[in-house]
């Protein structure tokens, strides 16, 4: 099924679709053993796939510039492009990029709050966030918000007043 929508979607042909699927695949296990025998790596290597993630969502950003700079009124066009359109460049479903951005958003608040406030994650996180309201993924920004909600409970414990007090 993989390798089927592999194909569909970057129409090439099953082979080449299984050979994308399979190198994914051994990339994904060469990480794990990586990370395993040495886990020093393993926190650089998710830090640096956060950090590409937060450069990969200038890419909407950078669709919204285009499309503003090519109207006659560039402030309003970009004003209503940021408001309303489902802008997602990268992802040919613009809720696989919500998803995509949600995933590495949540990785980018949890990187900010756990390692003292470190502004660059901040900015990381708001690119990020930016981009998941311009893919307009209702679902993935709510699955975002949740998995927050979620670890911060995990990591809070907080006391069932506390849970009631927020709402949660």
């Amino acid at each position: 099924g993989v390798v089927i929508a592999i194909s569909m979607v970057n129409r090439i042909s099953p082979m080449q679709a299984a050979l994308v699927w399979l190198n994914g695949l051994g990339l994904a296990v060469i990480a794990a053993r990586v990370a395993r025998s040495h886990p020093r790596l393993a926190v650089v290597a998710a830090r640096t796939l956060v950090a590409c993630a937060g450069l990969l969502a200038l890419t909407p950003l950078a669709a919204v510039v285009r499309i503003a700079a090519r109207s006659t009124a560039p402030m309003a066009t970009g004003l209503e492009t940021l408001l309303t359109a489902r802008v997602s460049p990268l992802f040919t479903d613009p809720n696989a990029g919500g998803s995509y951005f949600a995933l590495f958003g949540v990785s980018a608040a949890c990187l900010y709050f756990f390692e003292r406030r470190a502004v660059r994650w901040l900015l990381v996180l708001a690119l990020l966030g930016i981009a998941l309201w311009l893919t307009g993924s209702r679902t993935a920004a709510a699955s975002a918000v949740l998995s927050l909600v979620v670890a911060w409970i995990v990591v809070r414990r907080p006391r069932l007043p506390a849970l009631a007090a927020a709402g949660v």
